[in-house]
């Protein structure tokens, strides 16, 4: 696949690092990465079970976690609500899909 001539978009990823005495997640710096964010309403089913209603699908050449957070080129920041790994002919992670 040739992914990577339609990764036009950038987002920017925060990874998880840890959860606070009080409960609230801290992230390690934002790394910026090419990706293409497309619009879409699907209803999925998250990791934990729960039905819920992606607005968008990001494609990324990387690897995510459901706990990372995103900051889309608008400067929003989007939940994560499930992540898809792509395997290439060889069965390595050829890219991510995101769904948020």
């Amino acid at each position: 696949m040739v992914l990577i001539s339609l990764l036009n978009q950038s987002i920017t990823v925060e990874t998880y690092h840890s959860t606070d005495y009080m409960g609230d997640p801290s992230y390690n710096a934002g790394v910026v990465h090419n990706a293409r964010v497309e619009g879409t309403i699907k209803r999925i089913l998250t990791k934990t079970g729960e039905d819920q209603p992606a607005t968008a699908i990001i494609y990324i050449g990387t690897t995510i976690d459901e706990k990372d957070r995103i900051t889309l080129s608008d400067g929003s920041i989007r939940t994560i609500l499930l992540v898809k790994t792509v395997p290439d002919a060889s069965g390595s992670i050829h890219h991510s899909e995101v769904y948020i």
